[in-house]
């Protein structure tokens, strides 16, 4: 256990290592004070002074965290739970204290700028800046013909960053924490075309899409995410809605398919208008369920089988080997 845990016990790691000695001690009989100070010493790999040692025990005795029977000494179990969930109590109060400030800001500094911030981001940085803007998002609107949270966990073929960013996707909608809609035309030509490649193997492309329409179906259900269905195909663009800022994420590629990078904007403005057009979009598109997912994956599949020597022959040359 490190620092950064030890401190939600709400006691010093001097006196986490006494408890760890008075628990190891207690497998090999009656926790003396001296039985405490030897193991202490063999754990910690320092010795701890007497005094200090008498000190620190007062003080968990004191605080209900340890227990004195007859001369010798036990955890009190439900004095540190106390003790944790009290450290919780004051975790809670500065958040919400964090929240109020936040919500203050604006009669703090009262100037209002309508500014831009742009941001360029390479391939492999741009998925580390989305993941971090998410990070303290409440929601996010996302564009996207097949989406990244579908891909096949594939090391070999996707970038650790971008995985990193689909893993955190997941387990904040778990959480509850953020809202992910996404509004998909389940296109498979870009995602055959990066993994043709890497791979040079039309098989393993052709699997890999496979595997992202199942994991699509699983993905079904997952709490406060959603998805819509469009026929048409779509501009990629993300939205991230935010207590620190708005922002919109916009993908930048070689020849549609090999990702280059992206660009973060900051505009509130700019924001507002495309917040508008994913709104429209997502009033005029279907509800994607388990059904409408297979259905259109056999139509796209039996498309990609027909097309897919069409689309590796027009691939641009040289790409495999850069991205």
């Amino acid at each position: 256990m490190d620092k950064n845990e030890i401190k939600y016990f709400g006691i010093t790691e001097q006196q986490f290592g006494i408890l760890r000695a008075i628990d190891s001690a207690a497998s090999s009989g009656v926790v003396t004070p001296k039985a405490i100070e030897e193991t202490y010493k063999r754990i910690s790999g320092k010795p701890i002074q007497k005094p200090n040692l008498f000190t620190q025990l007062r003080v968990l005795e004191n605080r209900s965290i340890v227990t004195k029977i007859n001369g010798a000494y036990c955890i009190n179990k439900s004095g540190l739970k106390r003790s944790i969930l009290s450290q919780k109590d004051r975790i809670v109060k500065e958040i919400e204290l964090c929240d109020t400030t936040i919500k203050d800001l604006d009669n703090i500094f009262k100037a209002k700028l309508d500014k831009f911030i742009i941001k360029y981001f390479d391939k492999d940085n741009f998925y580390k800046a989305s993941e971090e803007e998410l990070r303290h998002a409440t929601a996010y609107y996302r564009c996207s013909n097949l989406p990244s949270v579908t891909n096949p966990d594939a090391s070999s073929i996707y970038i650790k960053s971008a995985k990193d960013y689909s893993y955190l996707l997941l387990n904040a909608c778990r959480k509850g924490t953020l809202k992910v809609n996404y509004i998909t035309s389940l296109d498979p030509n870009k995602l055959f075309l990066r993994v043709f490649e890497k791979t040079r193997d039309k098989k393993i492309a052709y699997a890999a899409i496979v595997a992202a329409y199942a994991n699509m179906i699983k993905l079904i259900g997952m709490p406060n995410m959603q998805f819509h269905y469009s026929y048409a195909q779509l501009e990629s663009f993300g939205l991230i809605e935010s207590s620190v800022a708005n922002s919109m994420w916009l993908p930048s590629r070689i020849s549609g398919h090999s990702l280059m990078g992206g660009v973060l904007i900051e505009n509130e403005t700019l924001y507002n208008i495309y917040k508008t057009t994913f709104d429209n979009l997502w009033a005029n598109t279907k509800p994607l369920t388990k059904a409408l997912i297979k259905k259109v994956a056999a139509e796209k599949l039996k498309e990609l089988r027909h097309e897919m020597n069409y689309l590796i022959k027009n691939m641009p040359a040289n790409n495999a080997d850069k991205y």
